[in-house]
């Protein structure tokens, strides 16, 4: 009879995703390789998803290591590590051929096998049982020890008293998973996990682990800290059904895109132009928290960013300018024609060509008289193109007879409405904070558009408007144009997405930054208002109370409270007027960079104050905790409970009970540990109401019907005689 010898070895049973890193290819992953640990063979792919390592599968589990090898990811330090686990396995086997049975002859002296055969009988028959499944030699050779999942209780105190001396055998785990995991509790020895799994283990309760040292009171110990938000807009992706796009607002995934933030490192985009040419640049940040804004529409955020302390700024799209346009197009009058002149030939002159002007206009032609007092009159005979208002025409002597006079000269008056075109934008207001140009768009009914290009200075304002093609078909009174910096909004992407705005998770959007001193122009000594005083700032001008359309509608609209921001009164002037303002509510939604803004005091005097807004708030500074604080919280150290080498465990079980397992097992050296007893008291109550209604109470209603003569709309007031009562008050459709 033969039996298999297994041999033992320990393989690769998996990897850990130690950290998963950011910024690799989600379609190249990196490539593992595993060496050393005194084994070979052990090979392993991953995948990656939003530039992280999601999966690693073992694709060969190798063989003959002695300890965890190293595991190392190829191409660039992207912060991706993993870690090696190891477990026992059996091997190739070797063939134990059962001949002990026929050799056990030649074990003895030859003259016991030749003189003693019944002897011999018995030995052969003897090795011949002990070899048979279920009796010793085939248990012994049959047996693979080293496997925990197969052993029974006996093997596994052995295993208790290599792995697990000073665990007990009572325990609330499987001892199995238990033994097979308890390296990982040994290498986390003296952490709240490994304490917290300490109690899971031997008494199924879950503790509470207080360290005193955060209440040891230490000189200069305050955090102090100064929270930076940005405020935004959900990028309001379109709905996709059916792999095409509804033309409707995916407005779950958008929220949960924005709310999905909070952890992660991004880039915050914004655009920069440089003469004619505009690019983008990023901030990195990371986000520590999102708040969404109650009763906004669009949905507004609150993003909390850690960012680089020498960034005060986050650039974004410019306000505040403003201009006009300058038309062109045919002629319709003309005036301010020259003076008359003793020396002009009288004489009827039509001209074609016969001019220059000090503009752009072409292709016009007049017919001039001239009376007898060298007096001229204009007549326009082709109103021609081009021309803009108060262009000045001059027609030489030479054409109207040469007889000496002065050049003639005449203005363009008017343009013939509804052919003009786009010759110009006179920008009356440079703006604010244009770090990137503007799209300049035109409007207008019945139109071939114009278009044109915006030129912005180093400081932030526009320049120059180019134009590059006039359009035509415009009229006065209905051209329109838009400085639109939607394009070169500044917006928000994963770290990990590529810095385009169809990645775009949010774009900011303007808050209050800071406020400067008011100017008070009435008449009283004292202007009224108190230091701490908080008041609205809204640059709208309205109350700022939002008013629900329909309040109880699912799609329920906001009106008014377009900013919300608040400001407190820090410090007053002689007279009473704020000269210093603390910004604590930032709000939303602003429009310019600078507003003058109306602020009244509590007796109803009127200041004006210009208020200034941006994209990078930072709240005034606090400090996070009571830490380095005189108070009944914080303690003198005391070497004892009150220091850096202790901590307490708060549980239902005294600390007797448990103190000698925990300080041979997860308690770290060096420290010293508190029990504090939580009792618990369990208790079961019930409660039983019995409500009974012998009868229901039916009330006379009397209707009066009003119609108002202005919209028609029926109005019913009811008069209700006496008082009545539910039926069922709490049901779903409770009856009156």
């Amino acid at each position: 009879m033969a039996h298999n010898i297994p041999s033992y070895y320990r393989y690769v049973s998996s990897l850990t995703i130690a950290a998963a890193g950011s910024g690799y290819d989600d379609l190249t992953p990196p490539t593992i390789t595993i060496t050393g640990g005194g084994g070979a063979g052990a090979t392993a792919v991953c995948t990656v998803s939003a530039g992280e390592i999601d999966t690693v599968t073992v694709t060969n589990i190798g063989t003959g290591y002695t300890s965890s090898p190293d595991v190392a990811l190829s191409g660039p330090v992207l912060g991706g590590e993993l870690t090696a686990n190891l477990s026992f396995a059996s091997g190739s086997s070797t063939e134990y051929d059962n001949t002990l049975k026929d050799k056990i002859k030649y074990s003895v002296p030859e003259f016991v096998r030749e003189e003693y055969s019944t002897f011999m009988q018995f030995l052969e028959k003897y090795y011949e049982w002990m070899e048979e499944e279920g009796n010793p030699i085939h248990i012994l050779i049959n047996t693979n020890y080293n496997n925990i999942d197969t052993t029974g209780d006996a093997e596994l105190d052995k295993w208790a008293t290599q792995l697990a001396a000073n665990w007990s055998k009572n325990v609330a785990v499987d001892r199995t998973s238990l033994y097979k995991n308890i390296k990982y509790i040994y290498e986390t020895k003296g952490s709240r996990n490994s304490i917290e799994t300490f109690f899971r283990i031997f008494f199924n309760e879950e503790v509470d682990i207080l360290y005193p040292s955060q209440y040891v009171i230490r000189a200069s110990d305050g955090r102090w800290q100064e929270p930076t938000s940005v405020k935004a807009v959900s990028a309001n992706k379109l709905l996709i059904t059916e792999g095409a796009f509804t033309g409707d607002i995916d407005v779950a995934a958008n929220h949960e895109a924005v709310l999905g933030l909070t952890g992660k490192i991004i880039d915050i985009t914004y655009f920069y132009t440089t003469g004619f040419v505009t690019v983008s640049k990023t901030i990195p940040a990371t986000v520590s928290d999102v708040l969404a804004i109650a009763y906004s529409s669009p949905q507004e955020y609150e993003i909390f960013i850690d960012i680089e302390d020498n960034t005060t700024i986050i650039p974004g799209p410019g306000s505040n300018a403003g201009g006009a346009i300058v038309f062109e197009g045919p002629i319709a009058t003309v005036d301010n024609v020259g003076a008359p002149h003793v020396s002009r030939q009288a004489g009827i002159y039509p001209t074609a060509v016969n001019y220059t002007t000090n503009a752009t206009g072409s292709t016009a032609e007049f017919q001039i008289t001239v009376d007898g007092a060298g007096a001229a009159s204009v007549v326009i005979t082709d109103d021609g193109v081009g021309f803009v208002v108060d262009e000045i025409i001059t027609v030489p002597d030479s054409v109207l007879g040469g007889g000496g006079a002065p050049d003639l000269t005449f203005d363009v008056e008017t343009l013939l409405d509804g052919e003009l075109g786009i010759n110009d934008i006179t920008i009356s207001n440079t703006g604010l904070e244009y770090t990137a140009a503007p799209i300049l768009q035109f409007f207008g009914a019945n139109t071939t558009p114009a278009s044109a290009i915006v030129k912005v200075t180093e400081t932030g304002s526009l320049d120059d408007v180019v134009i590059l093609d006039p359009g035509s078909g415009y009229t006065q009174a209905t051209a329109e144009f838009i400085f639109d910096t939607d394009p070169v909004r500044t917006f928000i992407t994963l770290r990990a997405d590529q810095n385009i705005d169809a990645n775009a998770k949010a774009y900011l959007d303007r808050c209050l930054l800071s406020a400067s001193a008011g100017v008070y122009s009435g008449s009283e000594t004292n202007a009224g208002f108190q230091i701490g005083q908080i008041l609205l700032v809204n640059e709208n001008g309205d109350d700022a109370i939002g008013y629900a359309f329909d309040y109880f509608a699912e799609d329920y609209v906001i009106i008014g409270g377009a900013n919300k921001a608040y400001v407190r009164v820090e410090r007053l002037d002689a007279n009473g007027v704020p000269d210093l303002w603390t910004v604590i509510d930032s709000g939303h939604s602003f429009v310019n960079a600078t507003t003058n803004i109306s602020l009244y005091s509590v007796t109803g005097e009127e200041i004006i104050v210009p208020i200034f807004t941006g994209y990078l708030f930072q709240y005034e500074g606090q400090y996070a905790d009571d830490r380095g604080k005189l108070s009944n919280v914080n303690r003198l150290q005391d070497n004892a409970k009150y220091q850096s080498y202790s901590y307490i465990i708060k549980s239902s079980f005294p600390q007797s009970v448990w103190d000698t397992n925990l300080r041979g097992t997860v308690h770290p050296a060096g420290w010293e540990v508190f029990g504090e007893l939580r009792i618990l008291n369990e208790l079961t109550y019930s409660m039983n109401i019995i409500e009974e209604i012998s009868s229901i109470n039916i009330n006379t209603i009397q209707t009066d019907l009003a119609v108002t003569s202005e919209t028609g709309v029926a109005l019913v007031q009811n008069y209700i005689d006496s008082e009545y009562y539910g039926e069922d008050y709490f049901g779903t459709n409770y009856i009156l």
